[in-house]
């Protein structure tokens, strides 16, 4: 019985799935994997270039990005196709922008981006550098109606390409009327967020537009009509559990009613301080767990050792599994027991194991059953001949975030 191998094209899916929950630790080592697995002629390589640079840079790792940049980028410009040659151009102009703070740079790189994606009608990339413009112009101390024009400007050349992404035009209009509300143009802010708000957009561009439309009536003063909004907000969240998710926006919402109820010195403050506090600890908790690190313990459990260290280590990772060369499984499952309350709400009740045991399906189902609410694991025999240990630890890891993704309980061939 071997574990279930997946394709590079859904390996390329996990790696993504994994990137938007920003888990970029384990996106890494799973990047590394599939660079490994992908010949220069696959065309996923460049694909999976790009990622590892995103990557980095949402880890602040520089010395990694300057590396990789250097190693793909003559070979993007060569042999990848229009959409890598913008990213490329994008990610260098953040790389400027978070790591070297060399603005000057930074604002060349996202005017590059800004005309390449005209020229190849990529309307996301296009509103991407649109933001990086602003935002680096605003660094610079560039007068908010300097930025307006600009802003003017590029919003008539995604207008173009409206049709072909809705929600690009909305991002590149959202910065749009942040600069507005700069310049205290809160009623031409807000009339261009209600125009938006008349599109048929889903329900978390909407969230996003209604936030907006609060923002610019906390700053003009209108408090009270902030809260409303607000509140309105809060219902459509009550509305989609999936929405309801996303912390941060919790958090947006709440100090904003917080901060009007304050300036009205209304009795609710001290209410929507409570829900802003508890919605902080809560994200702080989720962004401890989303940027833990794997363990580092693959191929370095021999012998089998409890102690509350490595509980701790499993506690700060979210959705993995671990390797074990042991046979004595059951003794390993018993000391987890003891520590369940360390380990089973970080594990999500996914994890797996590389053995030396030969065991049949039903007899590690049998042995898992009384730990593990659902049975959602993964599992391998050895077999030296047909994987690697190695690579059993990378395909398991992609089979938990296939599962994530897909809903999908098959690990099996």
């Amino acid at each position: 019985m071997e574990v279930k191998t997946l394709t590079n094209s859904q390996l390329i899916d996990c790696l993504q799935y994994i990137m938007g929950q920003s888990r970029y630790v384990e996106a890494r080592d799973l990047c590394e994997y599939i660079l490994q697995r992908l010949e220069q002629n696959d065309e996923s390589y460049y694909t999976a270039c790009l990622m590892m640079l995103e990557i980095y840079l949402n880890l602040h790792d520089q010395e990694s990005f300057i590396e990789a940049y250097t190693l793909y980028k003559e070979e993007i410009k060569s042999n990848g196709r229009p959409e890598d040659c913008v990213k490329l151009a994008l990610f260098t102009g953040q790389y400027h922008t978070y790591m070297t703070k060399n603005l000057d740079h930074a604002l060349l790189y996202y005017r590059k981006t800004a005309t390449l994606a005209f020229q190849h009608r990529f309307p996301r990339m296009l509103s991407m550098a649109i933001t990086g413009i602003a935002l680096t112009m605003h660094e610079q101390k560039a007068p908010y109606s300097q930025i307006l024009k600009l802003l003017e400007y590029n919003l008539a050349n995604i207008q173009e390409m409206r049709d072909d992404d809705p929600l690009a035009y909305i991002d590149a209009h959202l910065i749009y009327c942040r600069t507005l509300m700069c310049l205290k143009q809160y009623n031409e802010a807000k009339a261009k967020v209600r125009e938006l708000l008349t599109l048929n957009v889903p329900p978390f561009i909407r969230l996003k537009l209604q936030l907006q439309l609060a923002s610019a009536e906390y700053e003009e003063g209108e408090y009270e009509k902030a809260i409303s909004t607000c509140e309105k907000i809060l219902t459509i969240l009550g509305e989609n559990p999936k929405l309801g998710e996303m912390l941060y926006i919790y958090h947006e919402i709440y100090e904003l009613m917080m901060q009007a109820a304050e300036a009205l010195n209304s009795p609710a403050y001290e209410m929507y301080k409570q829900s802003y506090q508890e919605i902080r600890e809560r994200q702080e908790v989720s962004i401890q767990l989303k940027m833990a690190s794997m363990p580092n313990f693959h191929a370095s459990l021999p012998n089998y050792e409890p102690n509350e260290s490595f509980f701790r280590k499993i506690n700060r990772t979210c959705g993995t599994f671990f390797v074990l060369k042991t046979s004595d499984l059951q003794s390993v499952l018993s000391t987890i027991g003891k520590h369940h309350h360390f380990i089973w709400t970080t594990f999500i009740n996914t994890f797996g194991f590389y053995l030396y045991a030969e065991l049949t399906e039903a007899e590690l189902a049998g042995i898992l059953t009384p730990f593990v609410e659902q049975k959602y694991y993964a599992c391998c025999r050895y077999q030296p001949d047909t994987i690697t240990p190695k690579e059993c630890s990378h395909q398991m890891q992609a089979l938990l975030y296939h599962q994530e993704m897909t809903g999908s309980e098959t690990f099996y061939m």
